[in-house]
């Protein structure tokens, strides 16, 4: 699968506010689908990429938080 077709599916399936890479220490939190999606770059020397939804260092806790709940209760409305 490329880029495009790993953020359509990531549209399908719930999300996660996880660490950074730097760990808990950090204030932010990246936002990923809850089972990995991986897709190819093409011309790249890495085969598979791990698709995210928002990268480091771009939402506090609260906020990533906030935004997978919105997004989930849409896949899944009361």
């Amino acid at each position: 699968m490329n880029y495009k077709q790993a953020q359509d599916q990531s549209f399908l399936v719930p999300w996660k506010a996880t660490e950074c890479f730097s760990r808990s220490d950090c204030w932010c939190r990246i936002i990923v689908p809850i089972e990995p999606i991986y897709y190819t770059v093409p011309g790249s020397s890495e085969n598979k990429r791990e698709f995210v939804v928002v990268d480091a260092g771009s939402l506090d806790e609260k906020t990533a938080k906030y935004f997978c709940n919105l997004h989930n209760q849409r896949l899944n409305p009361i």
